[in-house]
């Protein structure tokens, strides 16, 4: 069996997982593997009985995972977020594809189609394979070699949804297996990091095409929200003096000029801070 490299990302204000390190280093090294257990945590950095912990340079959970590989010395790296409340059987599991050779990157999916998934989850998983890879791409615990880590890109995370950027950078052969998450898991509702991040990532795999589509995409909310104010701004100065004067030589009302300048520049600032 492979030395593993199990990293537990944490970011601010998650509790500390030291309680979770005893059954998942047990699980593994129960299925043979020899473990290595990396703990990314502020304020816990240096050498503790059964881990090790490093701290990460930048916020997010995303940056504390990638703080840990860069630490790890094992030939298969695991990352898991404690959060999720995966079960620690589930680990192995992910490992078995590595061993045999038939991947080099493996995503444990609460989405994978079988017995134990509900139909709406099955279809949730077959809408997203095509495009990420994966039936799970916001997994909180994915398996890769060394060998594939090492061929990946630079990496630059942000947010708490690290299994992104490790779909999108990561190369080789894929391989869904079915995860047991326990009713203990929560994991938060995506943050402007996260938006963040998956702009990056489009950025990356799609080049101008991406920027285009992003252009345009702001370019269209800009006018929805020039609209809008527009005919907020007529509402609030139509019951004013303003209403009775005219713009010569336009004999445009008052009212309604100084309503599209103020809605203009409402886009102008909506579309200036997107882009």
């Amino acid at each position: 069996m492979s030395r593993v490299s199990l990293i537990l990302p944490t970011t601010e204000g998650d509790p500390r997982p030291d309680a979770l390190v005893p059954s998942v280093r047990s699980a593994l090294e129960n299925a043979g593997h020899e473990v290595e257990v990396i703990v990314v945590c502020d304020g816990l950095e240096g050498p503790h009985e059964g881990f090790l912990s490093v701290e990460s340079r930048y916020p997010g959970l995303a940056s504390s995972a990638i703080a840990g590989l860069q630490v790890a010395s094992g030939e298969v790296l695991v990352i898991l977020d404690p959060r999720m409340g995966y079960a620690p059987e589930s680990l192995p599991a992910v490992l078995t594809p590595l061993d045999r050779g038939e991947a080099e990157l493996v995503v444990a999916s609460r989405y994978l189609e079988g017995p134990q998934s509900g139909r709406l989850r099955a279809r949730i998983g077959r809408f997203a394979r095509p495009f990420t890879g994966t039936t799970d791409p916001l997994s909180g615990l994915i398996a890769m070699t060394r060998g594939a880590l090492e061929s990946a890109s630079h990496f630059k995370a942000v947010g708490a949804r690290f299994s992104l950027e490790f779909l999108s950078k990561v190369q080789g052969r894929r391989m869904d297996v079915p995860a047991i998450v326990g009713s203990s898991s929560r994991r938060g509702l995506p943050g402007w990091d996260d938006l963040r991040h998956l702009k990056r990532l489009a950025d990356h795999q799609y080049g101008n095409a991406s920027r285009l589509i992003q252009f345009c995409v702001v370019g269209a909310s800009g006018v929805f929200v020039d609209l809008t104010f527009y005919a907020l701004f007529i509402k609030l100065l139509s019951g004013t003096p303003l209403a009775d004067y005219v713009v010569p030589p336009t004999q445009v009302r008052l009212s309604l000029a100084i309503a599209a300048a103020l809605a203009g520049s409402v886009a102008l600032v909506w579309n200036f801070s997107l882009n």
